[in-house]
């Protein structure tokens, strides 16, 4: 793979996972203002932490060697995602119920 390509989609996927981080976050915050009860913050607000630290951990294990995070930085980030998914579909099914 072609060195500025490869920083390219590094570039593009960091800050894709900024602002999914961000959006996960602000949400968050907005939904435990509006309905203050412990249970509803912990399911709301952990995937979105969660996924932000594994996120965080993937990318400076790409730059610094940590020895399992290293190797499979790229699973981490898709990890990463998967957990935002699931956070959000949780949310979703609450708002239902």
């Amino acid at each position: 793979m072609d060195q500025a390509l490869a920083t390219l989609l590094l570039l593009l996927i960091s800050v894709l996972g900024a602002i999914f981080s961000a959006i996960i976050v602000v949400r968050a915050t907005i939904a435990a203002a509006q309905e203050p009860s412990k249970l509803t913050m912990l399911v709301r607000i952990s995937p979105g932490f969660v996924a932000s630290v594994i996120y965080v951990l993937a990318i400076v294990s790409v730059f610094i060697h940590i020895p399992f995070a290293s190797n499979y930085a790229f699973l981490l980030l898709v990890l990463a995602y998967t957990i935002m998914a699931a956070g959000d579909a949780l949310h979703i099914l609450t708002l239902s119920v």
